[in-house]
């Protein structure tokens, strides 16, 4: 179905019996935008626009959402939104729309910001030898990682510590130089996809991702919380999974 075919469903909306019920309707689909309207908000917009047959509905709200992605997602200001609708758009239409995208754009916006995972950024590391509390005499390196999180709403520094065992330590450095092979194939390009999961492989959870014109490596560190009450872990304390982001290049 073409752009043109979607506008000329949008006349629907005059159905409407109020302005509020065009609002009510674009607020439904922002709210369900990853999961889809449910049977109960079909059925409530179906009624406000007075309209007998479930197929006249989708694709009045499939036009609708490729107005919001494109208000929200793309570089476009208030002050442009009405240059979005086609000329055989009914001028009311526009200027209900257009009041209406203008309205939620900006709180729509700081809700796909709250969506986005922003992970905890490794600022410094340092480390020491230590023997176990235990009659086991390995001795084990315990890790302390520093970490900058750069979220507005829990900004400021945080500290892991850990500890490595021989073996631990063997399979870590496995997955270390994947990583560094990784970022010699690539050549410093942008890329999404990542090393494999953990467990089974022998490796640490990795994902190699770009970031802002740099590349980063997403770590996932297994830390034991020592005294917490963990599940089936001896008393010992719960496993806290830790992601960290390591800048691999430094260029910007």
């Amino acid at each position: 179905m073409d752009n043109h075919t979607l506008w000329g469903h949008l006349p629907l909306l005059v159905r409407a019996n109020s302005k509020e019920s065009v609002e009510y309707i674009l607020q439904s689909l922002w709210r369900t935008r990853k999961v889809g309207l449910d049977s109960a908000d079909r059925d409530i917009i179906r009624e406000m626009l007075q309209l007998d047959n479930e197929s006249d509905l989708d694709p009045l709200l499939v036009c609708l959402r490729m107005l919001i992605r494109r208000c929200v997602y793309e570089n476009i200001n208030k002050d442009e939104i009405q240059k979005l609708f086609p000329s055989e758009v009914l001028p009311e239409l526009q200027r209900l729309l257009t009041l209406l995208l203008q309205k939620f754009q900006r709180e729509w916006r700081e809700d796909i910001q709250k969506d986005q995972v922003t992970l905890p950024r490794l600022k410094a590391m340092t480390w020491n030898m230590a023997n176990p509390d235990t009659e086991l005499t390995d001795p084990v390196a315990v890790i302390n990682l520093k970490l900058q999180n750069d979220t507005q709403s829990n900004a400021g520094e945080m500290d892991v510590k850990f500890q490595l065992a021989k073996d631990t330590l063997e399979t870590m450095l496995r997955s270390m130089y994947c990583i560094r092979d990784q970022l010699s194939d690539n050549g410093g390009s942008d890329v999404g996809g990542g090393g494999g999961g953990g467990g089974g492989g022998g490796r640490w959870p990795w994902q190699l991702r770009g970031r802002g014109g740099r590349m980063e490596v997403v770590v996932v560190v297994a830390v034991v919380m020592v005294g917490g009450g963990g599940d089936g872990d001896g008393g010992s304390g719960g496993i806290s999974k830790v992601a960290v982001a390591v800048v691999a290049n430094g260029g910007e």
